[in-house]
């Protein structure tokens, strides 16, 4: 009987950890069929957040992290939502659902989240402030989940070493190849195969599948998925310069930033970004604190 090469049984292990995907967070499903329009979204944010302890204490922490030393305690979470925004409350609760998804175990797994975290405030922000037609909650669910596949390939792609160097779009092989080559599927397609098994809205199918594709999308997904994928894929390249060569750019002035986003975070093949350098950097400390909020909330350094 032959033995199979290493690299067949990788993809063996592989498929098998995509048939045992976990089960979606019922919390998670819940945050992403709000309203945030509704007058009250507050309200069920609140109720959903009070179902999970150690979320509530978290939230209630972070809520008083920012008080001046003249103000009384924050004790309750209706007041932590005053105090904090029930958006901003919201994405919280949003990300500690899904992290339930794949709890981190380890420092790379740690990372892969930190880097989804960043992705998805920054894409909220940058859908609210483009001219793009995005709602900014559904931009924060798909940069939340657009490398999702990652968590089931686990260890078993070598690690693209571009990544430190050139933007998503420049890397030869790019990423997608390089998991191809190693194990004949990649973190994109997985995570549109979460994406139907999970029976997330079919925006976020295409999110998921095409985040990777830098060149024209007409004709690839429908006008409306396009605007959302460009949106994280701006997003997706700030993240990774912010935790990666731009470690610490976020105290840059905006004059010093600009050009450097314009080498990072905006690809040739978009066309016209969802937001020019001109327009994204004034906004990088602020999703450099929010992301780093995030970090601090839900355990992850």
């Amino acid at each position: 009987m032959s033995t199979p090469s290493p690299a067949r049984s990788v993809a063996a292990s592989v498929a098998q950890r995509l048939k045992d995907l976990p089960v979606l967070p019922g919390a998670f499903g819940e945050m992403i069929g709000l309203d945030p329009t509704a007058d009250d979204f507050g309200e069920r944010v609140e109720k959903i957040a009070m179902r999970e302890p150690a979320l509530a204490a978290r939230l209630l922490s972070v809520a008083n992290a920012a008080l001046l030393g003249s103000q009384a305690a924050i004790k309750t979470l209706d007041a932590a939502i005053v105090r904090m925004g029930s958006r901003r409350v919201a994405a919280l609760v949003t990300s500690f659902a899904a992290m339930k998804l794949f709890t981190p175990t380890s420092e790379a797994q740690r990372d892969l989240w930190r880097h989804a975290l960043s992705c998805a405030v920054a894409a909220a922000e940058i859908a609210g402030r483009a001219d793009a037609g995005v709602e900014p909650q559904q931009a924060y669910v798909a940069g939340l989940l657009h490398d999702i596949g990652r968590f089931v390939l686990g260890d078993d792609v070598p690690v693209d070493e571009g990544a430190a160097f050139v933007p998503d779009w420049s890397r030869d092989p790019g990423p997608c190849a390089i998991e191809k080559e190693a194990v004949g599927v990649d973190h994109a397609e997985i995570g549109l195969a979460a994406a139907r098994e999970w029976r997330l809205p079919r925006e976020l199918w295409g999110a998921l599948r095409v985040h990777h594709h830098h060149a024209d999308l007409e004709g690839v997904v429908p006008a409306h998925v396009a605007r959302l994928v460009r949106v994280v894929q701006q997003a997706d390249a700030l993240s990774e310069f912010l935790l990666g060569p731009g470690r610490g750019a976020a105290t840059l002035a905006p004059a010093e930033l600009t050009p450097k986003l314009a080498f990072w975070c905006v690809a040739p093949g978009w066309g016209a970004p969802p937001l020019t350098p001109e327009a994204l950097a004034p906004l990088v400390k602020g999703i450099w604190d929010q992301a780093s909020e995030q970090f601090g909330a839900l355990a992850l350094g």
